[in-house]
C-alpha cells in the first residue's frame, strides 16, 4: 500500500514514488486527526492563520511558490461558523474570532508571503442548502452542519467548491488542480521551449 512517509515531514512530493492520488487517500484515512474524536470546535482557518503567522520558524513555504489549500470538515468553522441559531448541542456555539475569518487570512497571506503571492483556498463540505448531504452526514451519529465560511473563503481565493458526501474526492482533486493551474497569469519555464513553441 502506498502511505505517507514520515522522514518526507507531511510534504506530498512527486518524488514519494507510487501514486499519488492514494498516499494522499490513506494520509487522509489514517493520520489526519485534527478536529475529529467528537470535537465541536472545528478551526481550519485558525489554524492556517496562524501557521502563516509562525512561517519564519520553519521551512514550510517556499519563496515565490502558489499556495494551494484544501479543507475537509462535515461541519462550520467553530461548528455553526458563529451562527448561534444553528447549534444543536448546548455548546456548540463559540463565537468567531478575527483569525477565523477568511479576510483575515487572506490578509495574513499577503503580509507573510506577499501581496503577489498566487492563493486558492479550496474546499470539500457540506454545500450551503444540500440538505441530502447533511441528513447523510446526521445519520452518522453527531450533528454535522453546511460548510458556509469555508465555502466563502474558497469563493473569495477562486478555490473550488466540493462535496464531503462524494464517494470519491479524486474528482474535486483534479478540478482543484484545474483551478489552480489555471490561476496562473504566467509560469516561468526551466529552458527554452523547443522550436520556440510555447503551446
Amino acid at each position: 500500500p502506498y502511505f505517507y512517509n514520515p522522514t518526507e515531514n507531511w510534504v506530498l512530493k512527486r518524488s514519494n514514488g507510487g501514486n499519488l492520488s492514494s498516499i494522499f487517500r490513506y494520509t487522509l484515512e489514517n493520520n489526519v486527526a485534527t478536529g475529529s474524536a467528537n470535537t465541536n470546535d472545528e478551526r481550519g482557518i485558525k489554524a492556517a492563520y496562524w501557521s502563516l503567522a509562525y512561517k519564519d520558524y520553519y521551512n514550510c513555504y517556499r519563496p515565490g511558490a502558489a499556495l494551494a489549500q484544501i479543507y475537509i470538515s462535515d461541519e462550520d468553522v467553530r461548528s455553526v461558523g458563529g451562527i448561534e441559531a444553528e447549534k444543536y448541542y448546548a455548546d456548540e456555539y463559540k463565537p468567531l474570532e478575527n483569525d477565523d475569518t477568511p479576510s483575515a487570512l487572506v490578509d495574513k497571506v499577503k503580509e507573510k508571503l506577499g501581496a503577489d503571492t498566487r492563493f486558492r483556498a479550496n474546499s470539500i463540505i457540506i454545500k450551503p442548502n444540500d440538505s441530502t448531504c447533511l441528513a447523510n452526514q446526521d445519520s452518522q451519529g453527531t450533528k454535522a452542519h453546511y460548510g458556509r465560511i469555508y465555502e466563502d473563503l474558497s469563493k473569495i481565493t477562486g478555490g473550488g467548491v466540493g462535496s464531503i458526501c462524494d464517494a470519491d474526492y479524486s474528482s474535486n482533486l483534479n478540478f482543484f488542480n484545474e483551478v489552480i493551474n489555471d490561476s496562473l497569469d504566467s509560469m516561468p519555464l526551466e529552458c527554452n521551449p523547443v522550436s520556440s513553441n510555447i503551446a
